[in-house]
């Protein structure tokens, strides 16, 4: 879909394909269009169901850039078998008390009359009214801050929301970890303007997804609004073995096998080099078992001068840290 501004001559991509999130089914194919000056309507069928979404598309102006953003006004379907070709929208605005956006399809043994839906700002149309409804909800999409094998601690989410509290107007939140089948009630919040919901403890997983659902407990003219939300969250990689080490650097040591070696000189230099710049090492053990690769973490190296007289190599005490890798 493109979208040509005949104020500056310029066309943009609109497209579903470019502004839906991938884990959402609405990526089939647009089967009718209509709007008028200040609103664009679409009906586009399910990618893998046979369900229709019936979407409105606002422009909205964020930070100096200027965007299409598509909303779903209601899933239509069933389930059964549907006819693509056999389905239309039209917007009627015929009247100064008429804003509807009509509907029509057909689907295999379901009553499928046109109905319509009411548009606009409170009052446009003369059948606007208010009802208690607790089935509509905002599902995110998966979130694993780029990050999506790592596993992270989830701590809280903030809500910033407005008219919550009286009439029993309150937001519900739930999620999933890690592509789970069933969500999990977090709990509600009930006060405006910033409501924190803390996580159980040791909440973890590698990827979350959040649903928000709004409510009354009764019928009434003020809604339950969700501005924001902010979520708190921190990043759990998986344990590293780590080898603390305290060597001793001297001169003329007798090794193992009876010979005698020993530079602290050069061996101070070689740890140096690698606290500055890791590099990958071998790490064995005397008791013989399995070889580890290793680096030497950086910024661990500590040194202490033991002996330092005239005649007499340098000898230091030296700690640090190896990381298996």
């Amino acid at each position: 879909m493109l979208d040509f501004n005949y104020a500056n001559a310029t066309v943009r991509d609109v497209s579903l394909s470019k502004l839906a999130p991938e884990q959402t089914g609405i990526h089939g194919p647009v089967l009718a269009m209509h709007g008028d000056p200040t609103h664009l309507f679409a009906l586009v069928k399910d990618a893998s169901t046979s369900h229709y979404y019936a979407m409105q598309a606002n422009e909205v102006e964020h930070e100096g850039s200027v965007e299409f953003r598509w909303h779903v006004l209601a899933k239509l379907g069933a389930g059964g078998t549907t006819y693509p070709s056999r389905v239309n929208i039209m917007v009627d605005t015929s009247r100064s008390d008429r804003r509807k956006l009509w509907v029509g399809y057909e689907e295999a043994s379901v009553s499928s009359m046109p109905y319509y839906i009411a548009f606009g700002d409170t009052g446009d149309d003369e059948d606007d009214g208010y009802t208690n409804d607790t089935d509509i909800y905002a599902d995110t999409v998966k979130w694993d801050a780029n990050l999506p094998r790592v596993s992270k601690r989830y701590e809280s989410i903030e809500l910033e929301t407005r008219n919550l509290g009286a009439g029993g107007r309150q937001v519900t939140v739930q999620y999933k970890l890690d592509n789970a089948d069933d969500w999990t009630t977090l709990n509600t919040a009930t006060e405006s303007p910033i409501q924190t919901l803390d996580f159980p403890l040791g909440t973890t997983g590698k990827t979350l997804e959040l649903r928000l659902t709004p409510a009354l407990t009764s019928v009434g003219t003020t809604a339950a609004e969700l501005h924001s939300f902010r979520l708190k969250a921190q990043l759990r990689p998986d344990a590293t073995k780590l080898y603390p080490l305290t060597v001793y650097l001297a001169g003329k040591q007798q090794t193992l096998n009876g010979a005698v070696s020993g530079n602290p000189k050069a061996d101070l230099k070689q740890l140096r080099e690698w606290d500055a710049a890791p590099a990958d090492l071998v790490f064995g053990t005397p008791d013989k078992q399995d070889s580890k690769s290793v680096i030497l973490m950086p910024g661990s190296l500590k040194e202490q001068e033991a002996h330092h007289e005239h005649g007499r190599v340098a000898e230091y005490y030296i700690q640090f840290t190896l990381a298996e890798v």
